[in-house]
């Protein structure tokens, strides 16, 4: 039961980051975004629980995955939104 539940948390807040990240991306469409900047947003926006940095690079490397944004072909630690 208490791995299930965990399991639940870490999915809802795995959900809540992405929509973090999304909006501090689509607010930015036409520059690209740091790491440093976007983690920084996020962890702001975010009041529920802490973001920890790992947990939002792990969410950061699924959205890319599922390309709802890509990395900078110059600048591999700045990231573009896709619409």
């Amino acid at each position: 039961m208490n791995e299930k539940l965990a399991n639940e948390v870490i999915r809802e807040r795995g959900a809540i980051i992405d929509g973090a990240i999304v909006r501090v991306m689509k607010t930015n469409k036409d520059v690209a975004v740091s790491y440093a900047e976007l983690s920084t947003k996020v962890m702001s926006m975010i009041t529920m629980f802490k973001a920890q940095p790992q947990m939002i690079k792990t969410r950061i490397e699924a959205l890319i995955t599922n390309v709802y944004m890509r990395r900078d072909e110059k600048d591999r630690t700045k990231f573009w939104y896709v619409a």
